[in-house]
């Protein structure tokens, strides 16, 4: 199958598609064409003449952009769209701490059963900015990711949190009302 006739890439986008950089990430808003890209990236990747790429990661943030993806492969390359791993972060990083989580030092606990909320467990943090800081701490994932990856996400996770403290919410304009 060629690509999607409906969606024409941009310069910026090509760009993308055409790189030679082993990895890429590619961010953009919803509808912007970014799983097109994807496809047309690895579909260049695993069909380039003396490629030399095995296997392909491609990494999305929702279950529905992975399964567009691996569906949109799936047409385009048919048996050779099962040397890519799509899939979501989290299941990535599941998967690899899984894997390799014990080697660094990252022993898998057991499954919680019940309500993981009434466990003296750790909390995911509850908060992007606590996320964030947790995240730009962490040694695991400047290991696994390098320092390109990790400021990516962190720069993402700062422009979110000015965005949000730019804002005033519901309840700050409710509150401020009821205080005067």
């Amino acid at each position: 199958m060629a690509p999607h006739p409906d969606i024409e890439l941009s310069p910026a986008q090509q760009k993308a598609v055409d790189s030679h950089a082993p990895a890429i990430v590619v961010t953009a808003g919803a509808g912007s064409g970014k799983t097109e890209v994807v496809a047309r990236r690895v579909e260049r990747l695993l069909t380039a003449d003396a490629s030399g790429y095995g296997r392909v990661l491609a990494v999305s943030y929702t279950e529905k952009a992975s399964a567009e993806l691996r569906d949109r492969l799936e047409d385009r390359l048919g048996g050779d769209s099962q040397r890519v791993d799509c899939s979501t972060l989290h299941h990535f990083a599941h998967s690899l701490i899984r894997k390799y989580g014990p080697l660094v030092g990252l022993p898998l606990e057991p499954p919680v059963t019940g309500n993981a909320y009434a466990t003296d467990h750790p909390r995911v943090p509850g908060t992007l900015r606590d996320a964030h800081d947790l995240f730009a701490a962490s040694t695991v994932a400047r290991s696994a990711f390098g320092d390109e990856v990790v400021e990516h996400y962190l720069n993402n996770a700062r422009v979110e949190l000015e965005a949000f403290d730019a804002a005033v919410t519901d309840w700050e304009r409710v509150r401020g009302f009821e205080r005067l």
